[in-house]
């Protein structure tokens, strides 16, 4: 089961304090502008085996958002998820949620029953030993990195203001938001790195 993490982090979002930083702050492994790891054979709800590349060769940028299925911030994070999907899928922006939950929900027969049963849209890849989320420095669901059509990472931390905020709401801060309509209209993003805020990925010490 996903703990959460320190309250400290918890009270910095929930007070609005997602400040700019340097690159790299809150990811031990990544910078902002570091090529982003390759990976390959992870198996997706469309019954395909996918690898980064296949999706960089499409151009544009890519979005990738490590979930799970029983955290209560990933779940709150969903239907957001699948707004941003259909709302820049015609600017060039893919979608793909990296599952790394390690309950029998996270297994991909129950992930394709309930993405159908949400109705979400967005590819759902399985990462069941975790390997693509610890070679990119993930901590927490849900977080998210943004790649350019290079593989270079543009953003990455957390999708929005509402991610620990339990009775919802107006979003004020859609941070991935703004930084995609930056970067399509070829700029930096102001905040190019977040904090993710979330439920802690469940590693195991011995992968």
């Amino acid at each position: 089961m996903p703990r959460p993490i320190a309250f400290v982090a918890v009270a910095t979002l929930l007070l609005g304090l997602v400040l700019p930083v340097q690159a790299g702050r809150f990811n031990r492994v990544l910078s902002v502008g570091d090529q982003a790891p390759r990976w390959q054979g992870l198996p997706g709800t469309d019954g395909r085996q996918h690898r980064l590349a296949e999706f960089l060769n499409r151009g544009g940028y890519t979005v990738l958002v490590f979930s799970c299925t029983v955290c209560p911030c990933a779940l709150g994070c969903e239907r957001r998820i699948e707004q941003i999907h259909r709302d820049y899928a015609g600017k060039g922006v893919q979608v793909v949620v990296i599952n790394v939950g390690d309950t029998p929900s996270d297994e991909l027969p129950k992930l394709r029953q309930r993405l159908k049963r949400q109705g979400f849209t967005f590819l759902c890849l399985r990462d069941a030993t975790r390997r693509v989320a610890r070679a990119y420095g993930a901590t927490v669901t849900p977080q998210v990195f943004v790649l350019d059509a290079q593989g270079r990472i543009a953003y990455m931390g957390t999708i929005d203001d509402q991610v620990w905020k339990s009775q919802g709401g107006p979003v004020e801060h859609p941070y991935l938001r703004d930084a995609l309509d930056a970067l399509l209209r070829g700029k930096r993003p102001r905040l190019v790195e977040t904090r993710p805020l979330g439920c802690e990925i469940p590693y195991d010490d011995a992968e």
